[in-house]
C-alpha cells in the first residue's frame, strides 16, 4: 500500500496515465505488480479512500454560486 500511495502522489502522466482514477489504478497495479488477480474499479476506489485520497472530478461548466451566471447561461445554451 505504501508503494501505491507513493505512485499516486506523483503526477499520473509520470506513470503513463492521464489522470488517477479507479480504472487507471487497476491497470497500474496489474502492470506494475504483475498480479494474477485484476482489481475492479470499485476496489481501487476503496484503496484511494483507505490511503486518504478523495474523489474530485473536474467540472466542464462554471460552478454554481460564483459570479459567473452569464458564463453558466452561455454553457447551458451550447
Amino acid at each position: 500500500m505504501a508503494k501505491i500511495k507513493d505512485a499516486l502522489l506523483k503526477l499520473a502522466d509520470e506513470s503513463g496515465y492521464y489522470i488517477w482514477a479507479g480504472i487507471t489504478l487497476s491497470d497500474y497495479i496489474k502492470e506494475t505488480y504483475d498480479y494474477d488477480v485484476e482489481l475492479s474499479v470499485r476496489q481501487c476506489q476503496r484503496i484511494f479512500n483507505k490511503l486518504g485520497f478523495s474523489r474530485i472530478h473536474h467540472q466542464s461548466h462554471p460552478s454554481l454560486g460564483e459570479d459567473n451566471e452569464k458564463a453558466r447561461d452561455e454553457y447551458k445554451k451550447n
